[in-house]
């Protein structure tokens, strides 16, 4: 019987489904009428609509009040069936229902921001950043987007989180360990370190992003326990939950020495960081990675050769070609200067995954108080500070994507921004123009961010 009931249904939608398959090029259109149209050529040409429409049941006519014809007519046309109205003489106009109206960009300001915020919201020009007062960013979400924080966790009731979307998502190692709670693991090598980086990511004083899901990926420590099963845990997360293109990771910590993950030169922990490599390279075709790029770049490794190259795990997978979407964060001074401590990628092939944020005296929420500021340096901060601005592009859709994950090549020419002083790098830019942000006649408090030393944060 049961058969007998699904053949009756498709036999009774044949006509509808050939038509629909021989020819799949299916649209919705709107259907203007000449002027001059009569009432009884107003109900002839309706028929004719419905007996070309896909579904006559869903013609939709507009009518004006107490006018018997219809000022237009909505309705789902195969391609034969446009070619058919298209020339038609009591048809002005047909043409797909598609938006005509441009959704505006919108802007929101935060006065007396951190100073870096200033900064990657500064326009490009010859005005001096004592001119530019407030942080302006987008505020027109398009697209929900997620920043995953793989960390420690953070201090939840701090204030620059307050009323900010956050998840908190836990590795296994986390549940078994008893750390499902949300607050910042305890660290005797960095306390405050994984509230801090967090904050620069997605704070509502301190952090970039204002659109962004904030994603607390918490660990319970750095350990290889630990590390060895964070970036498959956010790969679960991603797919379960259907984000693919629509994340970014940001990772603030990595190995304390130099790592190799050739065959040849097998060291220290190779084979945890190769399958940790295997892990971030699953999460390629899925999101954006943003590696703090060290602060190792005044050390020598034990060969005695300078460290000023990116040499730490898992921020080295950001000088591999084949992991393209992974990029690896130096920090800057707020005049866009290279801070002597950090590390960049060199190698000429891969030089372009090196993006370059402020890192130097930023602010930040602190993990032992709901209300106090902690004030940091080092790469660390810089890479959460990029992650935000980058996720925010992605929510106004101001990158492209390909296959439905974000550009490559959009994100780069983004996240490159320009170059605030001479000699400096091109420091991550908000894009927020001068129309938007105009330059004040009222000079501010210069930046200073020059003697401070740096605390080498990555751990």
């Amino acid at each position: 019987m049961r058969d007998v009931r699904i053949y009756l249904v498709l036999f009774a939608s044949f006509a509808w489904l050939s038509s629909v398959i021989a020819d799949p090029n299916v649209d919705d259109y709107i259907i203007y009428p000449v002027e001059t149209l009569g009432v009884d050529e107003s109900s002839k040409l309706d028929e004719l609509i419905r007996e070309l429409a896909v579904n006559p049941e869903n013609v939709y006519v507009s009518k004006r009040l107490n006018v018997d014809i219809p000022t237009y007519w909505g309705a789902t046309l195969s391609a034969s069936g446009f070619s058919k109205m298209k020339g038609h003489p009591w048809i002005e106009d047909i043409f797909p229902n598609e938006p005509l109206v441009e959704q505006f960009a919108e802007y929101r300001v935060q006065h007396s921001p951190p100073e870096e915020l200033r900064v990657i919201s500064q326009p490009p020009g010859p005005e001096p950043i004592d001119r530019y007062h407030d942080y302006v960013y987008r505020s027109d979400l398009q697209k929900p987007v997620f920043i995953y924080h793989a960390e420690l966790g953070i201090n939840a009731n701090h204030i620059d989180f307050a009323g900010r979307q956050v998840e908190w998502l836990y590795t296994d190692r986390a549940k078994a360990t008893g750390h499902e709670s949300e607050t910042e693991s305890p660290s005797t090598r960095a306390p405050g370190h994984s509230t801090c980086t967090a904050s620069k990511a997605a704070g509502k004083i301190y952090g970039s992003s204002r659109l962004a899901t904030l994603v607390v990926v918490k660990m319970p420590d750095l350990t290889p326990l630990s590390t060895g099963e964070v970036f498959s845990t956010i790969t679960d997360h991603i797919l379960e939950n259907g984000r693919r293109g629509q994340s970014i990771i940001s990772v603030s910590w990595g190995s304390k020495a130099p790592v190799s993950i050739e065959d040849h030169n097998r060291g220290v922990h190779w084979s945890h960081w190769r399958r940790v490599g295997r892990q971030v390279g699953e999460l390629d075709a899925l999101s954006i990675i943003l590696f703090a790029a060290g602060n190792a770049a005044l050390e020598m490794d034990s060969l005695g050769r300078d460290r000023r190259d990116v040499d730490t795990a898992p921020a080295i997978y950001a000088a591999r070609l084949a992991i393209t979407k992974a990029l690896a964060v130096s920090n800057v001074d707020n005049r866009g200067r290279l801070w002597r401590t950090s590390q960049s990628v060199l190698k000429p092939d891969v030089s372009w995954k090196n993006l370059f944020a402020p890192g130097v005296q930023i602010k930040c929420a602190a993990h032992d108080s709901d209300l106090n500021v902690r004030i940091r340096t080092g790469t660390s901060f810089a890479a959460p500070l990029a992650a935000g601005v980058i996720a925010d592009a992605m929510a106004t859709n101001q990158i492209r994507e390909t296959d439905g994950v974000p550009d490559i090549a959009t994100i780069i020419t983004y996240a490159q921004g320009w170059k605030r002083d001479v000699g400096g790098k091109s420091v991550i830019w908000n894009h927020v123009d001068k129309a938007n942000n105009p330059p004040s006649n009222i000079l501010v408090q210069s930046l200073s961010n020059e003697t401070l030393d740096a605390t080498v944060a990555v751990a």
